[in-house]
């Protein structure tokens, strides 16, 4: 609801705590005090960042908050929503089925990440919601009070998950003072969108006035899609050649009748592309082409009751549940069309999620007590679509060596019995065993393919901590425990179009249990995958099971401990000088398997399998422990009672780690070592908050420098040469032997890089120039660049780079006209316009050797803007207005990537890249009804 001089009740009805908002940061959200004929003011307000209850404009460090009226002025459905109204902050939401990211000040090198944790994370109200990936789940805004958001190191009180600064999400607590209730129904679509829709319903009741009370509120609805999955077909070049102009230009024979020289013979090169799939690019998306085909539905509810036990302790507990099922991201290929783009497989992406929690709150006489227990359980179920990927990676593997009796076998090659031809490895080939649906001879068939898994975090968490504010002193101690587990399975590759049990991998596994295998070792330390040294058993009950033929599994497991305490002195009336620390103790262990022949069971997750004997080893548990301790230091200097100055020190840490187990890794060759170390971000950062006119102009000033030092970056590793020679004695008799010039095996590592600087300032402003007008803006300047790179130049990274994901210039203004109307019972209208802008950002830090198959790309700057306008009655209880969201109907690059050897690989007839832009949504109109029952 607006912010409005004719119903300030409705707003801030709630306890003083649950009113917190940053005044700095948008002025509907600003309450106005204002004496009868006098200039309207600036009232003060809470917030809850510092563990104390403190207004804003007090707390010396970066602070921002967003209340519940200011979330529904702005339409905030999601974080993509308000996100872009916080300086210091970027969101990139790829998927709203959980598939989301928060950037603090630019602290980042990638995306994605198997291994490595984030510098920054989500809070639900007193636990932690991001994984380790960097994933959030899709928070719907659900009667949320406030939004805060801690830019820079909160080490001291948020722990390692807080390096560059923390997004909390803080929830509406029962009243048992009063019943009340509400209703929230919202409608919008576009011109290039279908209908999308939100229902949303409280009710609070004190089921005993003053001492017990519950609180439900339940939100459910749908965000249609606006991507069209437009009919076409699957890419039919190479590197920019077709298959027949690649057989045309195949190099002459060598050891065997042309086509098959020595390069074909080991399936691999450009002679194996022509000759193998000159039919590939005929297969067509029909069954999957659909307009507006990444729409989600969602449902999220809150349970929650307090018990007011007597004057001094108060007991609250919840549970919160949210389940988000998108049918798509929010891509496009800007080289197929506008909003547009052409896959084989329906992207989804199912987020589920709960989360319960017990807080005790009580009054010990010299101290304020807090217990706060939570467990929370997030499970992400993905398929995407992964044909290109298959596409490049069976460029190598998976070609027709020719009719029976007519090729040289080798230990790689196998005999189809179905269809009498020769094959390269075929372990990989998920394609039909029987062949080309055409009977063409020596092709093999194109396919739509697709990986998919679950990723998981489970974490339970247990602070106690004590606080007094005194008059010379106020302190806070306290104590933390947590145990998490960020776990994932990953199906890597199937056939949409071919169940595992009749595909090519399935009849060789098959043939090799049996011992029916023509022509191809299944056997022994010699042999590519040596099954025999498996028991036949565990084979045969994978086999009875299986729909896919190969999936890894990482198990995580996170232990820590902390102590953490602040003190501030109240040097005189105008100076305050804080101290503050935290030291923790982490263990991390991790568990990395490769599973073949595995099953999706009803949980989602990959079971069954078997481990192949090349990986046996890899499955061994690492793990690691490490040990810090974070300080902080702030003055503030109060030169009035509007406008105070402040100097402040923090450190940030991210916990270290271990890279997953690989027994053929020679880890002193590799680009990184098997462990990484914390990297510190070191914050020294100055700030003004200040009042003027008469409390009717909020300026805030911030300047920061962040000294970022052996900072973790996660590559595939690039190390090559001489591999090593291994006596396993886990393997009897596997005396690995290495031919010279081959490569390490792949694996994707975490290291050390080396040091980058993070430095920049914001601004933020607040006007009331009148009863009627609300304006502000904010505005963050940034330079995060690389300073030196310890590790080699394998690492393809260079001092100067800028950080990616974040832009040199950020900023947002907003204003609010508001003015009386004599009907619908005297109320107000309000107009309101808004606009975000998003300066030029840099995809990611890429090794060279990658960088032709999977660049790093641009994204050009954009503004969205929003048009509001409303009507609240007199009394605040009701509400309806009329928006457009993103008026110019922007294309925003909010990110861009590719799989594998997508953007080398990727092309046809249709268009000339296979690429992913991901944007917000296209211009829309909306209507919005909100009512509130019960009293104010």
């Amino acid at each position: 609801m607006s912010a409005n001089k004719i119903s300030p009740n409705f707003q801030f009805s709630l306890r003083p705590i649950a009113a917190a908002v940053s005044t700095a940061l948008v002025a509907p959200a600003t309450a106005i005090a204002q004496e009868e004929d006098s200039a309207p003011q600036l009232e003060e307000v809470l917030v809850t960042a510092t563990k104390f209850e403190t207004d804003l404009q007090k707390v010396p460090s970066s602070v921002q908050a967003i209340p519940e009226a200011m979330l529904r002025e702005i339409g905030a459905l999601n974080a993509e929503d308000y996100a872009r109204f916080i300086p210091n902050v970027n969101w990139l939401n790829f998927n709203t089925g959980g598939n989301n990211q928060v950037i603090f000040r630019g602290v980042h090198t990638s995306t994605g990440a198997f291994t490595m944790t984030r510098s920054s994370s989500v809070y639900l109200d007193e636990i932690p919601i991001t994984s380790t990936s960097g994933d959030s789940a899709d928070v719907r805004m659900l009667d949320v009070n406030r939004v805060e958001s801690l830019a820079g190191p909160q080490g001291t009180l948020f722990g390692a998950a807080a390096q560059s600064g923390v997004l909390r999400l803080i929830t509406n607590k029962p009243d048992a003072t009063k019943f009340d209730a509400s209703a929230d129904v919202e409608f919008f679509n576009g011109s290039n969108s279908a209908i999308s829709h939100k229902l949303t319903a409280m009710i609070n009741i004190p089921l005993v006035e003053d001492v017990f009370a519950i609180r439900v509120a339940a939100q459910s609805g749908k965000d249609a899609g606006y991507i069209d999955n437009i009919l076409g077909h699957t890419p039919d070049t190479w590197f920019g050649q077709t298959a027949a102009e690649s057989a045309a230009g195949a190099p002459p024979a060598y050891m065997y009748p042309d086509p098959y020289i020595w390069r074909c013979e080991q399936g691999q090169g450009d002679c194996v592309w022509g000759t193998n799939r000159l039919e590939w690019g005929n297969l067509r998306n029909d069954d999957v082409a659909e307009d507006d085909w990444n729409s989600a539905e969602y449902l999220t509810y809150r349970i929650s009751a307090q018990w007011n036990i007597n004057e001094d302790w108060t007991a609250t507990a919840a549970y919160s549940y949210g389940d988000t099922d998108s049918q798509g991201n929010n891509a496009y290929n800007p080289f197929v069309g506008d909003l547009q783009t052409i896959r084989h497989v329906k992207n989804t992406s199912r987020s589920e999620w709960d989360l319960s929690s017990l807080t005790i709150e009580g009054d010990l006489g010299f101290a304020q007590f807090v217990s706060a227990t939570s467990f929370y359980e997030n499970q992400r179920t993905y398929i995407i679509d992964n044909t290109l990927y298959y596409k490049y990676y069976t460029t190598n593997y998976c070609g027709d060596q020719g009719a029976a009796g007519e090729t040289r076998y080798t230990w790689y090659y196998w005999e189809n019995p179905v269809n009498g031809r020769t094959v390269y490895l075929p372990l990989y080939c998920v394609t039909p065993a029987a062949g080309s649906p055409s009977g063409a001879v020596g092709q093999i068939p194109d396919m739509a393919g697709y990986g998919a898994g679950p990723e998981w975090q489970e974490r339970f968490s247990q602070e106690i901590r004590l606080s007094h504010q005194g008059e010379n002193f106020d302190w806070l101690a306290g104590l933390y425990y947590e145990d998490s587990n960020d776990s994932w399975n990953s199906l890597w590759m199937a056939d949409a179009h071919t169940p595992y049990q009749e595909s090519l991998s399935y009849a060789y596994m098959q043939a090799c249990l049996n011992g029916t295998s023509v022509n191809y070792t299944c056997y022994g330390s010699y042999s590519a995958n040596g099954q025999d040294l498996v028991p036949a058993a565990e084979r045969a009950a994978a086999l009875a099971t299986a729909d896919h033929y190969w999936d890894s599994r990482d198990d995580t497991d996170w232990k820590q401990k902390a102590v953490f305490g602040e003190v501030i002195w109240h040097m005189n009336d105008k100076t305050n000088v804080t101290f503050g620390g935290r030291y923790f103790k982490n263990k991390n262990t991790k568990q990395y398997i490769k599973y073949l022949a595995g099953h999706t069971g009803s949980d989602g997750r990959q079971a069954g399998g078997f481990i192949q004997p090349i990986w046996i080893g890899n499955e061994t548990p690492q793990s690691t422990s490490q040990s810090e301790f974070v300080p902080k230091l702030s003055i503030d200097y109060h030169i009035d009672d509007e406008k105070m100055v402040y100097a402040l020190y923090t450190e940030g840490y991210r916990v270290g780690g271990i890279n997953r187990a690989n027994r053929r890794a020679d880890w002193s060759r590799t680009l990184w070592g098997q462990e990484w170390d914390p990297d510190l971000l070191k914050n020294y950062e100055v700030g003004l908050k200040s009042r003027w006119a008469n409390n009717s102009v909020q300026l805030n000033l911030t300047a920061f420098y962040m000294d970022w030092q052996d900072f973790q970056h996660e590559v595939v590793d690039p190390s090559g040469g001489t591999c090593i020679d291994i006596n396993d004695a886990q393997i009897p008799g596997d005396d690995q032997t290495c031919s010279s010039g081959q490569s390490l095996p792949w694996i994707s590592i975490v290291g050390n890089v080396g040091d980058a600087h993070n430095m920049g300032a914001t601004m933020e402003v607040d006007w009331v120039p009148s009863d009627e007008w609300r304006v502000g803006a904010n505005a963050m300047w940034l330079e995060a660049e690389l300073d030196s790179v310890t590790s080699d130049e394998r690492a393809g990274l260079e001092p100067g780079q800028q950080l990616p994901n974040f832009p040199k210039f950020q900023g947002a203004a907003w204003a609010t006209y508001t003015w009386p109307v004599d009907f619908a019972g005297g109320g107000e209208m309000f107009l309101r316009g808004q606009a975000s802008y998003m300066g030029e950002t840099t995809t990611k830090l890429v090794p060279p050797q990658f960088l032709a198959g999977n660049p790093p790309f641009t994204n050009s700057a954009y503004t969205v803007a929003d048009i509001r306008i409303g009507l609240i009655s007199s009394d605040g209880g009701w509400e309806i207005n009329l928006f457009v969201n993103n008026v110019t109907d922007e294309r925003a690059q909010v990110n861009q990537d590719n799989a594998a050897g997508e953007w080398a690989w990727g092309r046809s007839g249709e268009y000339e890249h296979s690429h992913n832009v991901y944007t917000v949504r296209p211009r829309e109109y909306g209507i919005r009804f909100y009512h509130r029952f019960g009293a104010n």
